[in-house]
């Protein structure tokens, strides 16, 4: 942790006080921060931290850019998007019907954190909790309805061929291959649609779970 040093209390004279004369003193209160005045910066944090909205979790053993000044605890966001995949936020659309063609299922794009007007979409995204095999079906996502606007992916072919918990391809990962190289504001694009293209053939329902990464 960089610290500005603390200026007061400053002992002075003879003696000790539990063991400590003057000097020692001085070093101790110097090494830590004031609350009122002083600077923190470059904290290293464990557990659970949220600010200005941004859950930041788990951050054990991680550098994060925050920065206290004059009691006020701040986030430099863009450096802790760098610092950290976990200041993503999940969305999930659960038990799409993988077997209604050409069928939207809406994915609202949630409030973003103090500071944040835009977002990157994460890869990859995710497919999971299947009833059955989607091998037939395809999918794709975009920023409108009825498969308009930007197509993040389309004609994805579905690889999940089993629902048998703990198996091999009982789930699946698909690349969004604009990630990181694509923002879109929330006033602009406050929903995304995920949409079944080709149907399954059979009865089908799955989970659909991608990130986004708040940006200013």
């Amino acid at each position: 942790m960089a610290a500005t040093p603390q200026a007061t209390p400053q002992f002075t004279g003879g003696g000790t006080v539990f063991g400590r004369n003057a000097a020692q003193w001085n070093q101790y209160f110097a090494s830590k921060v004031d609350a009122e005045g002083g600077t923190a910066d470059n904290l290293t944090v464990t557990g659970t931290l949220t600010v200005g909205g941004l859950a930041l979790t788990p951050v054990t053993g991680v550098t994060v850019p925050l920065n206290l000044s004059n009691g006020t605890l701040s986030l430099d966001i863009p450096e802790a998007l760098a610092a950290l995949d976990q200041a993503s936020m999940l969305l999930t659309a659960t038990g799409v019907n993988f077997n209604s063609a050409n069928t939207d299922t809406i994915i609202p794009i949630p409030p973003l954190p103090t500071g944040c007007t835009r977002y990157l979409i994460g890869s990859p995204a995710r497919i999971s909790g299947a009833s059955a095999s989607l091998t037939s079906a395809t999918c794709g996502l975009f920023t409108g309805p009825g498969g308009t606007g930007v197509p993040i992916f389309t004609g994805q072919a579905g690889t999940v061929n089993t629902s048998v918990d703990g198996t091999v391809n009982n789930a699946q990962s698909i690349t969004v291959g604009s990630s990181g190289q694509t923002s879109y504001t929330l006033a602009g694009f406050p929903n995304l649609y995920f949409r079944v293209q080709t149907p399954q053939g059979s009865p089908a329902t799955a989970n659909f779970i991608m990130t986004i990464i708040p940006v200013p």
